[in-house]
């Protein structure tokens, strides 16, 4: 019987995460400088103050992403994270032909509420390069909220 209700339980859980979705806007900057691109495929996850999003992947059909001095977007749909996005995980698989990648920064905006959340990087993400990870943990730095303008 306790197994049963333990199974329901996180079925409900499930359920409840994903229902209630909502896009967040994700701007990744990568660095200007030389090999900074990579080919390989790029994944993230946000964590709010009220719950974490699954592992997006990020691509575009037919674009080239992620290329030196290059800002890429992208719209992730999930549950809703809470008031403020206070730490994303990026990374990648290191696939392709020139998987290194020098991630300048990231920038998430909530659309609903009109807050923007940053995240510097301004680091390597290369097995070949700085410390060899390819994923990092990024710690908000800021966020701004938008201002409407009145009009009279």
């Amino acid at each position: 019987m306790k197994l049963f209700s333990l199974t329901l339980v996180a079925v409900v859980g499930f359920f409840l995460d994903s229902s209630d979705g909502k896009k967040y806007d994700v701007k990744v900057l990568t660095g200007n400088r030389a090999k900074a691109g990579t080919d390989a495929n790029v994944y993230l996850i946000l964590f709010g103050t009220k719950r974490n999003s699954s592992e997006s992947h990020l691509s575009t059909k037919f674009v080239n992403n992620f290329e030196k001095g290059q800002q890429d977007h992208f719209e992730v749909e999930t549950a809703d994270l809470g008031a403020r996005i206070e730490k994303i995980r990026i990374r990648h698989d290191n696939s392709g032909v020139a998987p290194g990648w020098f991630l300048q920064e990231v920038r998430v905006t909530d659309e609903e509420r009109h807050i923007t959340f940053w995240f510097p990087c301004d680091r390597w993400l290369a097995t070949g390069e700085g410390d060899g990870k390819t994923s990092v943990d990024l710690p908000l730095d800021r966020f701004e909220e938008e201002k409407e303008e009145k009009k009279g």
